[in-house]
């Protein structure tokens, strides 16, 4: 039937529909990662964002003389689907609203939101906690059928905080990390909010590393 369940069946007894998973999981995509995100009226769009919505995440960066030097906003990541907003969530959406106050009860859940879920690829979740750390993130919501996404290309890929080891003499070279590979050998603050490019935190000299003029040679 395709359902999958919430544990190991034993010979005999028939299944039942609360041995078998359901809820927020079952609309997660593979490849994908239900995350939760801070949220309020203004990241919210004025809470008119409900669940089922495409949204834009775009992060705002304030200098703070450490990792910022320089403030700066940009779009973080594309097209991402809204699971849930507050109580708000796909798995659960009423099909009509009943004569007892149903919508007036909603609209008032919707205004204390403070989370949002969002789906987002598992590669693009380092980026997305960091931003959400570093920064205040907005939600900008777009028409359903708006499939515009910026190209990948134009931008070069933040390096990985850690490195994988060498290939041994003889191997063939090693394919760029990606998927879970790429999200376990995650990215600096400091290459996040540079892009990566050279003169970026990550990649000075340590403080201690001052050059010194070379020693006089005897009989100079």
């Amino acid at each position: 039937a395709g359902r999958v369940p919430a544990i190991d069946p034993s010979e005999g007894p028939p299944l039942v529909e609360g041995q078998l998973v359901s809820g927020l999981a079952l609309r997660v995509a593979e490849g994908e990662r239900a995350i939760a995100v801070k949220a309020d009226e203004i990241m919210g769009v004025g809470n008119k964002v409900q669940p089922g919505d495409f949204v834009d995440v775009f992060v705002m960066l304030k200098s703070d003389s450490k990792d910022i030097d320089r403030s700066q906003a940009r779009l973080l990541l594309s097209r991402k689907r809204v699971l849930a907003y507050g109580s708000a969530s796909v798995d659960g959406l009423p099909s009509k609203m009943d004569k007892n106050g149903t919508a007036q009860q909603q609209a008032q859940r919707a205004e204390q939101a403070r989370t949002a879920v969002l789906a987002i690829p598992v590669d693009d979740i380092n980026r997305l906690t960091l931003a959400e750390d570093s920064g205040r993130l907005l939600l900008a919501l777009r028409h359903p059928t708006d499939m515009a996404e910026p190209d990948p290309k134009l931008l070069a890929e933040l390096p990985p905080a850690l490195q994988p080891p060498a290939p041994k003499p003889g191997e063939p070279r090693r394919a760029p990390l990606e998927g879970l590979d790429r999200a376990q050998a995650g990215i600096t603050t400091a290459d996040f909010v540079t892009g990566g490019k050279p003169g970026s935190t990550a990649l000075r000299a340590p403080a201690n590393s001052a050059a010194r003029a070379p020693a006089p040679r005897t009989g100079d």
